[in-house]
């Protein structure tokens, strides 16, 4: 993963133990998914493949038409996807090794990086503390969605950017 800071990139290739799985997490307006989008940048101006999966209802079109002012060849290592809601995150996820290996048929570049602006926001709209067995599904759906990013990450060895906001 190519981060959008120097110090940030000599900070973790340093670390044989920090590979595969990142999650960045803080308030809403800090900057993820800035940060997000810069990591992804980064990743396709070397030449990798991204999936960016935003799940927040407004797209950010701002911070998405730069990547429109890049060459044709960095825009094309780009998949954008808007999910609008859990079961779709959760669906899309259990999906990523068909479209992963299509990719590969296709005699494309592999996937690098896997983004997930933001994992956790479609899920807690969908917790209700009157109903714990929904929740019970839930926590499992969300536990199995990580397992299946971290086999990505093992099997396909592509990295994986989470981006969380801090909830109290």
């Amino acid at each position: 993963m190519k981060f959008p800071t120097s110090e940030l990139n000599e900070y973790y290739n340093s670390r044989d133990t920090l590979k595969g799985i990142f999650s960045v997490f803080g308030d809403f307006g800090v900057g993820k998914t800035t940060f997000a989008l810069q990591t992804a940048i980064n990743c396709a101006k070397l030449g990798k493949s991204v999936i960016y999966v935003y799940t927040k209802p407004n797209l950010p079109f701002e911070k998405i038409l730069i990547i429109n002012k890049f060459s044709k060849e960095i825009y094309d290592n780009f998949l954008f996807i808007h999910i609008v809601n859990f079961n779709e995150l959760y669906n899309l996820i259990f999906n990523f090794e068909f479209l992963i290996l299509e990719h590969l048929t296709q005699n494309k570049p592999k996937f690098s990086l896997i983004i997930i602006d933001s994992i956790t926001n479609l899920y807690r709209l969908e917790l209700n503390k009157d109903n714990k067995e929904k929740n019970y599904s839930l926590n499992y759906q969300l536990n199995q969605m990580l397992a299946n990013l971290t086999y990505l990450n093992e099997r396909y060895n592509i990295e994986v950017l989470i981006v969380n906001e801090i909830s109290r």
